[in-house]
């Protein structure tokens, strides 16, 4: 009976020690359906300037760092979210257009930090949004930053939802920044 008492236990571990491969990233903001935009043709485009390309990292309690890659393409699914977003303000999106709009991430990772009994999550995503039109560039950078904590061991996919979570708010802010909104149509 007292070896079962501490299987139990050890197989409890080994069993949350099997974290999934990747991370998927589909941030869904929320966007207000103003007609901001008639009559304004862009192309969208998205480049990662991220060194590495995981979205999770996770350093154990003996400082071994562990990357998990994204599941999906992060730069589709950026340029997907803002195709639609610009596009709901009544943007006409083209990829022949003259006229860009260009999103550089240059962060967008979460860290955890594993401890025996604990975890710390730090989040970032940050973005550079770049306008491009009769010759002139604007550009302003977007940055989100979020921290969690817990007990035992960090969940994934809890983590994978405050990354997608974040991105959509930093998605958010760049749809209803008067700067970028008056960048797009001068």
């Amino acid at each position: 009976m007292k070896r079962l008492f501490w299987l139990l236990p050890a197989l409890l571990l080994c069993g949350c020690s099997n974290l999934p491969k990747a991370m998927y990233f589909s941030p869904q903001p929320i966007v207000n359906q103003q007609m901001l935009y008639q009559g304004q043709n862009y192309a969208i485009k998205v480049v990662d300037n991220r060194a590495a390309k995981h979205l999770l990292q996770v350093i154990s309690p003996e400082g071994k760092r562990q990357n998990r890659p994204a599941g999906n393409d992060v730069s589709e699914s950026l340029k997907s979210a803002l195709s639609t977003g610009f596009g709901k303000q009544g943007l006409a999106v083209s990829q022949y257009s003259a006229n860009v709009i260009e999103l550089s991430i240059i962060q967008l990772e979460t860290i955890v930090a594993q401890h025996s009994l604990k975890y710390e999550a730090s989040l970032v995503a940050e973005f550079k949004v770049t306008v491009r039109h009769n010759g002139k560039s604007y550009f302003k950078t977007f940055t989100g930053h979020d921290k969690r904590e817990g007990v035992l061991q960090s969940d994934v996919a809890a983590m994978e939802q405050a990354l997608n979570s974040l991105a959509a708010t930093v998605l958010h802010n760049i749809f209803n920044d008067s700067y970028i909104q008056q960048s797009i149509k001068a």
